[in-house]
């Protein structure tokens, strides 16, 4: 969705409210957003996981330097 989005810094809170994922469903989402530097605490809100539902999600995220505590 927002792969190589290299002018994204951060992200709106409840960006991404579901509670419920499926296989693969934010595989790489936004990975390669080098200029992403911080997350929200409430990202990822999700407590029915299936596998690799955040595969490679923030790979290469080069400047990212804060992540959630939960």
């Amino acid at each position: 969705m927002f792969n190589g989005c290299k002018a994204l810094t951060s992200l709106p809170e409840n960006l991404l409210p579901a509670t419920t994922l499926q296989s693969y469903c934010y595989n790489y989402m936004f990975s390669k957003c080098t200029s992403l530097t911080t997350l929200p605490e409430n990202l990822l809100p999700a407590t029915t996981l299936a596998s690799n539902c955040y595969n490679y999600m923030f790979s290469d995220c080069s400047s990212l330097t804060t992540l959630p505590e939960n």
